[in-house]
């Protein structure tokens, strides 16, 4: 059950992707997270198909946003930084990030699987 709350993210699969020769920035993303700051509409649900990005989105929110991390220089040359809001965001944020992607253990409902994640984040 992978998951961290402002642990120092040293590496991750989005820095990896981010310098691949056909990578994707999808960093626009980031700027429509920060326009729902503090908001009513502060909380999103992002959902794709299978196989569409969603982890490797969900590692570039973390980077960008975890107050441990320093990744300035990695979003310097993607799209956010040529927002308004890039700086003002920028690793000022406390982070959880929880990953699903293990399923239960065996003789484990999901009830269980889901109860022992509000139990670790209580």
């Amino acid at each position: 059950m992978p998951y961290f709350l402002n642990t120092p993210i040293t590496n991750n699969a989005f820095t990896e992707v981010a310098n691949y020769k056909y990578f994707v920035d999808k960093s626009k993303l980031i700027e429509k997270l920060n326009e729902n700051i503090k908001t009513p509409s502060k909380y999103i649900c992002i959902t794709r198909p299978r196989r569409f990005g969603k982890t490797i989105n969900a590692m570039m929110l973390a980077c960008y946003y975890s107050k441990n991390a320093d990744f300035k220089k990695l979003f310097d040359k993607l799209e956010i930084s040529k927002r308004s809001s890039y700086l003002e965001h920028l690793n000022k944020h406390n982070v959880v990030y929880m990953t699903m992607n293990e399923p239960p253990k065996p003789n484990c409902s999901y009830e269980e699987f889901i109860e022992n994640y509000i139990k670790d984040l209580a």
